[in-house]
């Protein structure tokens, strides 16, 4: 390799941010068992249901405004 600049390897993360959400316990114990037999934390597999739906949601209204 020549002696050009070094190169920093960034892993950057999403900006994350804490937010309060009200669910009947239901749904949070519906969330819970899916998350068990995928082997996986519930509010993981939460944020991958509300991404898959807003891709979903985005594709259908191209118009959406992603950067809110």
């Amino acid at each position: 390799m020549g002696r050009g600049r070094a190169q920093k390897i960034v892993h950057l993360k999403p900006t994350l941010k804490t937010i309060s959400l009200l669910l009947p316990v239901s749904m949070i114990e519906d969330l819970k068992v899916l998350a068990n037999r995928r082997d996986v934390p519930y509010q993981s597999l939460l944020k991958l249901f509300l991404g898959e739906r807003l891709a979903q949601e985005r594709h259908v209204r191209p118009g959406l405004d992603s950067s809110r």
